[in-house]
Protein backbone atom coordinates (compact mmCIF):
# COMPACT_ATOMS: atom_id res chain seq x y z
CA UNK A 1 0.00 0.00 0.00
CA UNK A 2 2.64 2.29 0.78
CA UNK A 3 4.27 2.22 -3.19
CA UNK A 4 0.51 3.70 -4.14
CA UNK A 5 1.26 6.51 -1.23
CA UNK A 6 4.57 7.79 -2.86
CA UNK A 7 3.37 9.44 -5.05
CA UNK A 8 0.87 11.70 -3.35
CA UNK A 9 3.21 12.21 -0.92
CA UNK A 10 5.68 13.60 -3.86
CA UNK A 11 3.44 15.81 -4.98
CA UNK A 12 2.76 17.41 -1.09
CA UNK A 13 6.24 17.64 -0.54
CA UNK A 14 7.41 19.32 -3.51
CA UNK A 15 4.29 21.66 -3.66
CA UNK A 16 4.60 25.26 -3.11
CA UNK A 17 0.87 24.69 -1.51
CA UNK A 18 0.93 21.51 0.64
CA UNK A 19 -2.65 21.55 1.85
CA UNK A 20 -3.87 22.52 -1.35
CA UNK A 21 -2.00 19.55 -2.81
CA UNK A 22 -2.88 16.96 0.54
CA UNK A 23 -7.02 18.25 -0.42
CA UNK A 24 -6.17 16.08 -4.24
CA UNK A 25 -5.68 12.81 -2.20
CA UNK A 26 -8.82 10.69 -1.58
CA UNK A 27 -10.63 11.47 1.34
CA UNK A 28 -10.08 7.53 2.31
CA UNK A 29 -6.84 7.67 2.33
CA UNK A 30 -5.32 11.26 3.44
CA UNK A 31 -5.05 9.91 6.67
CA UNK A 32 -2.51 7.24 6.41
CA UNK A 33 -0.39 10.15 3.47
CA UNK A 34 -0.25 12.11 6.10
CA UNK A 35 1.72 10.41 9.16
CA UNK A 36 3.87 9.96 6.28
CA UNK A 37 4.72 13.91 6.00
CA UNK A 38 7.25 15.71 7.05
CA UNK A 39 6.35 17.32 10.47
CA UNK A 40 6.53 20.88 9.12
CA UNK A 41 4.31 19.95 6.29
CA UNK A 42 1.74 18.12 8.72
CA UNK A 43 2.01 21.02 10.89
CA UNK A 44 0.95 23.70 7.55
CA UNK A 45 -1.79 20.91 6.64
CA UNK A 46 -3.19 20.84 10.61
CA UNK A 47 -3.70 25.16 10.51
CA UNK A 48 -5.02 25.68 7.05
CA UNK A 49 -7.51 22.19 7.19
CA UNK A 50 -10.83 22.64 8.31
CA UNK A 51 -12.33 21.39 11.20
CA UNK A 52 -14.84 19.38 9.41
CA UNK A 53 -12.46 18.12 6.68
CA UNK A 54 -10.58 16.87 9.60
CA UNK A 55 -13.32 15.03 10.95
CA UNK A 56 -14.26 13.90 7.92
CA UNK A 57 -10.82 12.29 6.90
CA UNK A 58 -10.39 10.62 10.88
CA UNK A 59 -13.47 8.60 9.83
CA UNK A 60 -11.39 6.38 7.74
CA UNK A 61 -7.95 5.11 9.50
CA UNK A 62 -7.34 2.59 12.52
CA UNK A 63 -7.77 3.88 16.34
CA UNK A 64 -4.35 4.32 16.94
CA UNK A 65 -3.55 6.35 13.63
CA UNK A 66 -6.03 8.64 14.50
CA UNK A 67 -4.37 9.07 17.86
CA UNK A 68 -1.46 9.73 15.79
CA UNK A 69 -3.10 13.13 14.08
CA UNK A 70 -4.35 14.22 17.32
CA UNK A 71 -1.89 14.20 18.87
CA UNK A 72 -0.31 16.97 17.02
CA UNK A 73 -3.00 19.28 17.73
CA UNK A 74 -3.20 22.15 20.27
CA UNK A 75 -4.96 21.12 23.66
CA UNK A 76 -7.59 23.08 23.09
CA UNK A 77 -8.39 21.83 19.41
CA UNK A 78 -7.61 18.29 20.36
CA UNK A 79 -10.48 18.76 22.87
CA UNK A 80 -12.74 20.17 20.40
CA UNK A 81 -12.31 17.11 17.57
CA UNK A 82 -12.42 14.58 20.49
CA UNK A 83 -15.94 16.50 21.45
CA UNK A 84 -17.03 15.41 17.96
CA UNK A 85 -15.52 11.79 16.91
CA UNK A 86 -18.24 9.11 16.75
CA UNK A 87 -18.42 7.49 20.53
CA UNK A 88 -17.27 4.31 19.98
CA UNK A 89 -13.65 6.12 18.11
CA UNK A 90 -13.89 8.87 20.56
CA UNK A 91 -13.65 6.01 23.82
CA UNK A 92 -10.66 4.04 21.90
CA UNK A 93 -8.90 7.40 21.20
CA UNK A 94 -9.29 8.92 24.40
CA UNK A 95 -7.91 5.84 25.81
CA UNK A 96 -4.77 5.86 23.71
CA UNK A 97 -4.34 9.14 24.34
CA UNK A 98 -3.99 8.22 28.31
CA UNK A 99 -0.82 6.75 27.94
CA UNK A 100 2.64 8.48 26.53
CA UNK A 101 4.02 7.76 23.25
CA UNK A 102 6.92 6.43 24.29
CA UNK A 103 5.41 3.39 25.96
CA UNK A 104 4.33 -0.09 24.85
CA UNK A 105 0.93 1.38 25.38
CA UNK A 106 1.52 4.09 23.56
CA UNK A 107 2.05 2.28 20.57
CA UNK A 108 -0.75 -0.67 20.54
CA UNK A 109 -3.66 -0.91 18.26
CA UNK A 110 -7.35 -1.90 19.08
CA UNK A 111 -7.62 -4.64 16.15
CA UNK A 112 -8.28 -7.54 17.77
CA UNK A 113 -11.10 -9.79 19.14
CA UNK A 114 -10.79 -11.84 22.32
CA UNK A 115 -11.88 -15.56 22.46
CA UNK A 116 -12.80 -18.01 24.73
CA UNK A 117 -10.56 -21.18 24.61
CA UNK A 118 -13.91 -23.12 25.05
CA UNK A 119 -15.19 -21.64 21.41
CA UNK A 120 -15.83 -23.75 18.68
CA UNK A 121 -14.55 -22.11 14.82
CA UNK A 122 -18.49 -21.33 13.82
CA UNK A 123 -18.76 -19.64 16.32
CA UNK A 124 -15.63 -17.04 16.23
CA UNK A 125 -16.27 -17.06 12.60
CA UNK A 126 -19.59 -15.10 13.64
CA UNK A 127 -17.35 -12.57 16.07
CA UNK A 128 -14.12 -11.74 13.60
CA UNK A 129 -17.18 -11.15 10.99
CA UNK A 130 -18.98 -8.63 12.76
CA UNK A 131 -15.40 -7.30 13.81
CA UNK A 132 -14.35 -7.18 9.95
CA UNK A 133 -18.14 -5.64 9.34
CA UNK A 134 -17.54 -3.12 11.32
CA UNK A 135 -13.71 -1.89 11.00
CA UNK A 136 -13.13 -3.09 7.59
CA UNK A 137 -10.51 -4.95 9.03
CA UNK A 138 -9.44 -8.70 9.98
CA UNK A 139 -8.83 -8.59 13.42
CA UNK A 140 -5.92 -10.81 14.99
CA UNK A 141 -7.92 -13.73 17.26
CA UNK A 142 -6.49 -13.74 21.24
CA UNK A 143 -7.42 -16.73 22.86
CA UNK A 144 -7.91 -16.37 26.48
CA UNK A 145 -9.38 -18.56 29.60
CA UNK A 146 -10.28 -16.77 33.12
CA UNK A 147 -8.82 -13.62 31.75
CA UNK A 148 -5.39 -15.11 31.09
CA UNK A 149 -3.69 -14.95 27.59
CA UNK A 150 -3.30 -18.29 26.25
CA UNK A 151 -1.86 -17.11 22.72
CA UNK A 152 -3.74 -16.16 18.95
CA UNK A 153 -5.46 -18.05 16.84
CA UNK A 154 -3.89 -17.77 12.93
CA UNK A 155 -5.99 -17.06 10.39
CA UNK A 156 -5.43 -20.45 8.53
CA UNK A 157 -6.46 -22.35 11.40
CA UNK A 158 -10.16 -21.19 10.12
CA UNK A 159 -9.33 -22.75 6.61
CA UNK A 160 -7.70 -25.81 8.13
CA UNK A 161 -9.85 -26.74 10.73
CA UNK A 162 -14.13 -27.90 10.53
CA UNK A 163 -17.06 -25.42 11.66
CA UNK A 164 -17.36 -27.52 14.61
CA UNK A 165 -14.08 -28.30 15.75
CA UNK A 166 -12.76 -26.42 19.06
CA UNK A 167 -10.13 -23.73 18.85
CA UNK A 168 -8.56 -24.94 21.95
CA UNK A 169 -6.06 -27.39 19.47
CA UNK A 170 -4.79 -24.63 17.33
CA UNK A 171 -3.32 -21.99 19.44
CA UNK A 172 -0.12 -20.93 19.14
CA UNK A 173 1.90 -18.53 21.44
CA UNK A 174 2.13 -14.94 21.08
CA UNK A 175 5.15 -12.55 23.01
CA UNK A 176 3.51 -10.13 25.69
CA UNK A 177 5.09 -7.13 26.99
CA UNK A 178 3.75 -4.44 29.95
CA UNK A 179 2.20 -1.70 28.92
CA UNK A 180 4.85 0.54 30.44
CA UNK A 181 7.91 -1.10 29.05
CA UNK A 182 9.91 1.39 26.58
CA UNK A 183 9.94 1.40 23.10
CA UNK A 184 14.02 -0.29 23.33
CA UNK A 185 12.15 -3.28 25.12
CA UNK A 186 9.88 -3.38 22.78
CA UNK A 187 11.83 -3.59 19.59
CA UNK A 188 14.24 -6.31 21.30
CA UNK A 189 11.04 -8.17 21.08
CA UNK A 190 10.95 -7.90 17.92
CA UNK A 191 14.08 -8.46 17.22
CA UNK A 192 14.31 -11.70 19.31
CA UNK A 193 10.99 -12.87 18.32
CA UNK A 194 10.08 -13.81 14.78
CA UNK A 195 6.18 -12.49 14.89
CA UNK A 196 5.22 -9.83 13.64
CA UNK A 197 2.98 -8.46 16.52
CA UNK A 198 3.03 -8.70 20.14
CA UNK A 199 0.60 -8.07 23.32
CA UNK A 200 0.68 -5.61 25.55
CA UNK A 201 -0.66 -6.67 28.63
CA UNK A 202 -2.16 -4.72 31.93
CA UNK A 203 -0.32 -4.58 35.26
CA UNK A 204 -2.76 -7.47 36.00
CA UNK A 205 -1.41 -9.14 33.14
CA UNK A 206 -5.63 -8.51 31.66
CA UNK A 207 -5.17 -7.46 27.37
CA UNK A 208 -4.63 -3.91 26.93
CA UNK A 209 -3.88 -4.45 22.82
CA UNK A 210 -1.67 -5.32 20.08
CA UNK A 211 1.36 -4.06 18.40
CA UNK A 212 1.85 -4.70 14.88
CA UNK A 213 5.11 -4.74 13.42
CA UNK A 214 4.78 -1.80 10.92
CA UNK A 215 4.07 0.37 14.16
CA UNK A 216 7.79 -0.52 14.67
CA UNK A 217 8.88 0.17 11.28
CA UNK A 218 7.63 3.81 11.43
CA UNK A 219 8.69 3.87 15.18
CA UNK A 220 12.01 2.87 14.06
CA UNK A 221 11.94 5.31 10.88
CA UNK A 222 10.98 8.13 12.66
CA UNK A 223 13.58 7.19 15.63
CA UNK A 224 16.92 6.70 12.94
CA UNK A 225 15.94 10.00 11.52
CA UNK A 226 15.80 11.96 15.07
CA UNK A 227 19.54 10.07 15.90
CA UNK A 228 20.76 11.40 12.56
CA UNK A 229 19.50 15.22 12.86
CA UNK A 230 20.63 15.19 16.54
CA UNK A 231 24.14 13.90 15.78
CA UNK A 232 24.72 16.55 13.21
CA UNK A 233 23.08 18.82 15.40
CA UNK A 234 19.73 19.83 13.92
CA UNK A 235 16.50 19.79 15.17
CA UNK A 236 14.28 16.63 13.96
CA UNK A 237 11.52 19.17 12.24
CA UNK A 238 13.96 20.30 9.80
CA UNK A 239 13.19 19.23 6.19
CA UNK A 240 15.26 19.85 3.12
CA UNK A 241 12.37 22.20 1.96
CA UNK A 242 12.46 24.63 5.25
CA UNK A 243 13.38 28.44 4.50
CA UNK A 244 16.72 30.03 4.74
CA UNK A 245 15.16 31.25 8.08
CA UNK A 246 13.84 28.05 9.54
CA UNK A 247 17.48 26.42 8.90
CA UNK A 248 19.30 29.35 10.32
CA UNK A 249 17.12 29.55 13.03
CA UNK A 250 17.33 24.91 13.73
CA UNK A 251 21.22 25.07 13.17
CA UNK A 252 22.68 28.86 14.67
CA UNK A 253 23.41 27.61 18.30
CA UNK A 254 25.25 23.95 18.09
CA UNK A 255 27.80 26.46 15.49
CA UNK A 256 27.88 29.56 17.51
CA UNK A 257 28.95 27.05 20.11
CA UNK A 258 31.48 25.40 18.06
CA UNK A 259 33.10 28.61 17.20
CA UNK A 260 33.78 29.24 20.67
CA UNK A 261 35.37 25.92 21.64
CA UNK A 262 37.16 26.09 18.16
CA UNK A 263 38.53 29.17 19.87
CA UNK A 264 40.12 26.92 22.67
CA UNK A 265 42.16 24.76 19.97
CA UNK A 266 43.45 28.14 18.74
CA UNK A 267 44.75 29.72 21.47
CA UNK A 268 46.72 26.89 22.34
CA UNK A 269 48.16 26.80 19.04
CA UNK A 270 48.56 30.74 20.01
CA UNK A 271 50.30 29.82 23.03
CA UNK A 272 52.90 27.34 21.08
CA UNK A 273 53.67 29.89 18.10
CA UNK A 274 57.24 30.57 19.00
CA UNK A 275 58.53 27.39 18.10
CA UNK A 276 55.76 27.01 15.19
CA UNK A 277 57.41 29.76 13.75
CA UNK A 278 61.17 28.30 14.28
CA UNK A 279 59.89 24.67 12.96
CA UNK A 280 57.21 25.45 10.66
CA UNK A 281 56.78 21.82 9.29
CA UNK A 282 54.89 21.28 12.89
CA UNK A 283 52.14 23.08 10.97
CA UNK A 284 52.04 20.12 8.41
CA UNK A 285 50.78 17.82 11.03
CA UNK A 286 48.78 19.36 13.55
CA UNK A 287 45.95 18.50 11.43
CA UNK A 288 46.82 14.90 11.14
CA UNK A 289 46.85 14.75 14.95
CA UNK A 290 43.36 16.52 15.81
CA UNK A 291 41.69 14.89 12.91
CA UNK A 292 42.75 11.41 13.82
CA UNK A 293 41.64 12.16 17.65
CA UNK A 294 38.13 13.61 15.84
CA UNK A 295 37.37 10.56 13.82
CA UNK A 296 38.57 8.38 16.70
CA UNK A 297 36.05 10.26 19.48
CA UNK A 298 33.49 10.26 16.61
CA UNK A 299 33.97 6.09 16.72
CA UNK A 300 33.31 5.84 20.66
CA UNK A 301 30.58 8.11 20.97
CA UNK A 302 28.83 6.37 17.73
CA UNK A 303 29.06 2.93 19.73
CA UNK A 304 28.37 4.65 23.07
CA UNK A 305 25.14 6.18 21.70
CA UNK A 306 23.69 3.68 20.22
CA UNK A 307 24.38 1.64 23.91
CA UNK A 308 22.86 4.20 25.71
CA UNK A 309 19.60 4.21 23.15
CA UNK A 310 19.12 0.80 23.58
CA UNK A 311 20.10 0.41 27.56
CA UNK A 312 22.65 -1.67 27.29
CA UNK A 313 25.24 0.76 28.99
CA UNK A 314 24.29 -0.74 32.63
CA UNK A 315 26.46 1.15 35.72
CA UNK A 316 28.02 -2.33 36.77
CA UNK A 317 29.69 -2.68 33.52
CA UNK A 318 30.39 0.82 32.66
CA UNK A 319 34.63 0.08 33.86
CA UNK A 320 34.88 -2.83 32.20
CA UNK A 321 33.59 -1.29 28.58
CA UNK A 322 35.30 1.58 29.26
CA UNK A 323 38.57 -0.68 29.83
CA UNK A 324 37.96 -2.35 26.27
CA UNK A 325 37.37 1.01 24.68
CA UNK A 326 40.88 2.36 26.17
CA UNK A 327 42.88 -0.62 25.59
CA UNK A 328 41.66 -0.70 21.97
CA UNK A 329 42.58 2.75 21.34
CA UNK A 330 46.08 1.89 22.68
CA UNK A 331 46.78 -1.16 20.50
CA UNK A 332 45.10 1.19 17.40
CA UNK A 333 47.67 3.86 18.89
CA UNK A 334 50.56 2.10 18.51
CA UNK A 335 49.75 0.60 14.92
CA UNK A 336 48.60 4.35 13.54
CA UNK A 337 52.13 6.01 15.44
CA UNK A 338 53.84 2.93 13.59
CA UNK A 339 52.82 4.00 10.11
CA UNK A 340 53.41 7.86 11.27
CA UNK A 341 57.21 7.32 12.19
CA UNK A 342 57.36 5.36 8.52
CA UNK A 343 55.66 8.15 6.78
CA UNK A 344 57.24 10.97 8.20
CA UNK A 345 60.92 9.57 7.44
CA UNK A 346 59.96 8.72 4.04
CA UNK A 347 58.36 12.18 3.45
CA UNK A 348 61.26 14.38 5.46
CA UNK A 349 63.80 12.24 6.38
CA UNK A 350 62.99 13.11 9.78
CA UNK A 351 62.52 10.30 12.53
CA UNK A 352 61.94 13.08 15.13
CA UNK A 353 58.90 14.66 13.59
CA UNK A 354 57.46 10.67 13.35
CA UNK A 355 57.88 10.09 16.98
CA UNK A 356 56.56 13.16 17.94
CA UNK A 357 53.32 12.20 16.03
CA UNK A 358 53.17 9.35 16.92
CA UNK A 359 52.98 9.84 20.60
CA UNK A 360 50.52 12.84 20.32
CA UNK A 361 48.24 10.50 17.97
CA UNK A 362 48.42 7.37 20.97
CA UNK A 363 48.17 10.31 23.60
CA UNK A 364 45.11 11.68 21.61
CA UNK A 365 43.18 8.52 20.87
CA UNK A 366 43.57 7.72 24.38
CA UNK A 367 41.74 11.01 24.70
CA UNK A 368 39.29 10.56 22.43
CA UNK A 369 38.26 7.06 23.95
CA UNK A 370 37.90 8.53 27.32
CA UNK A 371 35.53 11.27 26.02
CA UNK A 372 33.66 9.81 23.77
CA UNK A 373 32.86 7.49 25.74
CA UNK A 374 32.16 9.25 28.99
CA UNK A 375 30.94 12.81 27.84
CA UNK A 376 27.68 10.81 26.10
CA UNK A 377 27.10 8.82 29.70
CA UNK A 378 27.28 12.24 31.66
CA UNK A 379 24.93 14.16 29.29
CA UNK A 380 22.74 11.25 29.50
CA UNK A 381 22.99 11.98 34.01
CA UNK A 382 22.18 14.92 33.41
CA UNK A 383 18.95 14.26 31.03
CA UNK A 384 20.15 15.70 27.82
CA UNK A 385 20.27 14.34 24.93
CA UNK A 386 23.76 12.60 24.64
CA UNK A 387 23.64 12.64 20.45
CA UNK A 388 22.88 16.90 20.07
CA UNK A 389 25.63 18.34 21.84
CA UNK A 390 28.47 15.57 22.25
CA UNK A 391 30.35 15.40 18.76
CA UNK A 392 31.15 19.13 19.71
CA UNK A 393 32.89 18.93 23.57
CA UNK A 394 34.30 15.78 21.77
CA UNK A 395 35.92 17.83 18.73
CA UNK A 396 37.11 20.76 21.56
CA UNK A 397 38.79 17.61 23.98
CA UNK A 398 40.60 15.98 20.95
CA UNK A 399 41.74 19.47 19.29
CA UNK A 400 42.77 21.31 22.42
CA UNK A 401 44.63 18.75 24.50
CA UNK A 402 45.87 17.05 20.96
CA UNK A 403 47.25 20.34 20.16
CA UNK A 404 48.79 20.64 23.77
CA UNK A 405 50.24 17.55 23.67
CA UNK A 406 51.94 17.64 19.84
CA UNK A 407 53.17 20.75 20.50
CA UNK A 408 54.12 20.93 23.84
CA UNK A 409 56.38 17.58 23.27
CA UNK A 410 57.50 19.61 19.90
CA UNK A 411 58.86 22.30 22.37
CA UNK A 412 60.25 20.18 25.30
CA UNK A 413 62.42 17.77 22.40
CA UNK A 414 63.74 20.93 20.49
CA UNK A 415 64.58 22.77 23.73
CA UNK A 416 66.43 19.51 24.12
CA UNK A 417 68.28 18.93 20.81
CA UNK A 418 69.41 22.97 20.92
CA UNK A 419 70.77 22.81 24.42
CA UNK A 420 72.43 19.47 23.11
CA UNK A 421 74.05 20.89 20.26
CA UNK A 422 72.19 18.20 17.99
CA UNK A 423 69.13 20.42 16.63
CA UNK A 424 71.06 19.21 12.97
CA UNK A 425 69.80 16.01 13.19
CA UNK A 426 66.13 16.97 12.11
Amino acid sequence: MQISYNNYIDKIINSRTNCAEFMKVPVNIQARVFLFLPQHIQKNILQNISEIHLLKLLKYPAPDDVTDIIQKLSYFKRKKILDKLETELREKVSYLLKYPEDTAAGMMDLNYVLASVDLKFKDLANIVEKHKNKTGKDPVVLVEENGVLLGELSATSFILNSPSKEIKNNITKIPVVKYNEKHSKVFKLFEHNKNNKIVVLDSDNSIMGIIYAHDIYKLVKKQRTKDMYDFAGLKQEEDIFDSFYLKFKNRCFWLVINLFTAFLASLVVAIFRDVISAVVMLAAYMPIVAGMGGNAGTQTLAVTVRGLALHNLKTKALSRIYFNELVSAFLIGLVVGAFAIVLAYVLNASLIFGVIVAVSVLANLLVAATVGFFIPVLLKKLGKDPATSSSIFITTFTDVLGFFVFLGLATLIFLWLWHSNILWII
